[in-house]
């Protein structure tokens, strides 16, 4: 059952990667060229202006990648586990039961939406302060 996750892994990894990396190239350079400046290190540039000033990048990334997770786990079930909501939903489809198809789309809805809340929860909390 390795295969769902290195799918997974994929699907959600590299985009918040090069999320991650957009929002660290974005931060001003006069910041940095000051904080050389003023001596700073290179890791105390990295957590104390870096990630910090990339934070909201992140967090797209994260909240983008939590929906496209769900639905990659949803597809994953789908073709190679016999379980979970995707093998329900392969099931129910080829039994035409359009009562469970419904009701395993407003899961993965719901999933998604929590998702995308906690983490605009979790960048309020983490940058909200700057703003």
């Amino acid at each position: 059952e390795m295969l769902p996750i290195i799918i997974i892994f994929i699907c959600s990894f590299f985009p918040v990667l090069y999320n991650t990396v957009t929002g660290i190239k974005t931060v001003d350079r006069n910041l940095i060229k000051a904080a050389k400046t003023l001596g700073a290190s290179e890791r105390n540039i990295l957590t104390t202006i870096a990630l910090p000033l990339a934070l909201p990048s992140i967090f797209t990334g994260l909240r983008l990648e939590a929906g496209m997770a769900w639905r990659t786990i949803i597809a994953a079930e789908m073709v190679a586990i016999p379980t979970g909501i995707g093998a329900l939903l392969m099931r129910a489809e080829s039994l035409i039961r359009i009562d469970i198809v419904i009701v395993c789309l407003i899961v993965l809805a719901v999933m998604c939406l929590f998702f995308e809340k906690f983490f605009l929860y979790m960048e309020y909390r983490l940058t909200g302060k700057w703003r």
